[in-house]
């Protein structure tokens, strides 16, 4: 992986719900990212039966100079926290190259890779070596079971919620070859 365009590409791999993998539209390589994760966030918010549709000036949100999790503000949107848990718990043999990527491009350029700054230990998995990347960032971090919001066949909201936050944080960015 060298760019957002490809991490984009390798998401639908991770995406939990297999009915919403079946919604998944692959963006195309002169297609403009910003819109096209506008139209896929704005669908999902609207299978979820969420109504407020999202236009070209509320991604204005995604690039400030801190994230939630600078902000200690990580708990109001779980992100991203969750998606790199749930990207764990598929048990992909790309999700270790996966997250360390994404740790990478992460935008904020805080956090920009302290979230993952280790790789897995030879006897933890790759969800054990999230958790435990989680509370050295958070001490106070508990692992729970997964949340039980269902969405028409959506394992849950929150963990739909992240993927969109990271289509959102990633697709507006200037792909970097």
């Amino acid at each position: 992986m060298n760019n957002r365009l490809d991490i984009l590409r390798q998401l639908p791999e991770f995406i939990p719900c297999e009915d919403c993998k079946t919604e998944w539209i692959e963006p195309t390589d002169s297609e403009d990212l910003t819109h096209w994760s506008l139209a896929l966030h704005n669908k999902v918010n609207t299978k979820l039966g969420k109504y407020d549709k999202w236009v070209y000036s509320d991604l204005t949100i995604v690039h400030k100079d801190e994230c939630d999790v600078c902000k200690k503000n990580e708990d109001r949107h779980q992100f991203p926290w969750t998606f790199i848990h749930e990207v764990a718990k598929i048990e992909s043999p790309n999700a270790v190259s996966f997250l360390k990527e994404f740790n990478l491009t992460y935008p904020c350029l805080t956090c920009k890779g302290s979230f993952l700054p280790d790789l897995p230990n030879p006897s933890e998995s790759v969800l054990e070596w999230t958790v435990r990347n989680h509370v050295v960032k958070d001490p106070s971090y508990v692992f729970k079971p997964e949340h039980t919001f269902p969405c028409n066949g959506c394992p849950s909201l929150p963990i739909i919620s992240s993927f969109m936050s990271t289509v959102t944080i990633l697709a507006p960015m200037p792909i970097i070859s």
